[in-house]
């Protein structure tokens, strides 16, 4: 027995006005759908430092250990 075939999904858009799910920005969509990077990869040191930069600016300091912690 063959797996049926099926296209994307590709909902047409809709207003959330509720108190959740909500709105997604299209760009944060994109952002969603690149390809995922691992903690080893050489490309998340390049990530991981402008998050601390970004941090740094957020939280007015200039300590080197500023990192995100979830």
């Amino acid at each position: 027995m063959e797996a049926p075939q099926f296209s994307d999904l590709n909902p047409s858009p809709r207003i959330l006005l509720g108190p959740g799910p909500s709105m997604v920005s299209s760009r944060v969509l994109r952002a969603m759908s690149t390809p995922l990077v691992g903690h080893l990869d050489p490309e998340f040191l390049t990530v991981m430092n402008q998050v601390q930069q970004l941090l740094r600016y957020v939280f007015q300091t200039q300590n080197e250990l500023t990192i995100p912690v979830s």
